[in-house]
């Protein structure tokens, strides 16, 4: 009985997120400012072309990079994707810190000159990131035989998903757009089996509802900023 007793704890208790830790966004990291910087970006002008070549970096797992997304809309032009290697000196985003150490912000300037030798127009910084729990219900009090906990649809899942996208000009480092979106999803009475693909199949859901919003969105943002 306490065998069960502590598998149960363990089930029932569970809880996860993406693993990844990638860098801070500062896209005012006043360190790097000079006085020839504030000139030129109170000299600039920032407007769009109705076509626009774009970088694209995806600061958080690979799964969630949404490029192909990007690529879609009628201002994409050339699509660029960029590397993690070139933007942190890493191969991927899959590092994760010490606990106390704190994550180094991602160099904006650094990714305005990658895309610009990519010939690109505008570049994004996009992270999409989910985070999920699995709770007991009211069917967990039929679990006292010691096989029932292995068939009964005595769990519940949650899946949380959050998408962030920064847009900037390349020339000038204007910032167009800081996008942050949310989505929340449950699926109740699942066992033990189909936790994992329930899931999945949650985080699939949020990222469209996101993606969705996030198309809606950036597509009137660029509108507002085409050249007269």
């Amino acid at each position: 009985m306490k065998v069960l007793i502590l598998f149960l704890f363990l089930v029932t208790s569970c809880s996860g997120m993406d693993v990844y830790t990638p860098a801070r966004i500062d896209p005012h990291d006043s360190r790097q400012i000079t006085d020839d910087d504030i000139r030129k970006a109170y000299e600039a002008s920032p407007q769009l072309n109705a076509v626009s070549n774009i970088s694209v970096f995806n600061a958080g797992p690979e799964r969630g990079d949404i490029s192909k997304l990007i690529s879609s809309y009628p201002f994409a032009g050339k699509i660029y994707k960029i590397p993690a290697l070139l933007a942190t000196g890493m191969v991927d985003n899959r590092r994760h810190p010490h606990r106390y150490e704190e994550s180094k912000p991602i160099d904006i300037k650094r990714l305005r000159l990658i895309a610009a030798r990519a010939h690109s127009d505008i570049v994004f910084i996009t992270m999409l990131t989910h985070e999920w729990s699995t709770s007991p219900n009211g069917w967990v009090a039929a679990s006292i035989i010691p096989v029932t906990p292995l068939f009964l649809p005595m769990f519940d899942v949650t899946v949380k998903s959050r998408l962030r996208v920064w847009m900037f000009d390349v020339r000038n480092g204007f910032m167009y757009a800081s996008m942050d979106f949310s989505e929340k999803a449950s699926s109740d009475t699942h066992t033990l089996y189909s936790i994992d693909s329930t899931e999945e199949k949650l985080k699939r859901n949020n990222r469209k509802v996101l993606e969705n919003r996030f198309s809606l969105e950036i597509q009137k943002v660029y509108k507002s900023y085409l050249k007269k």
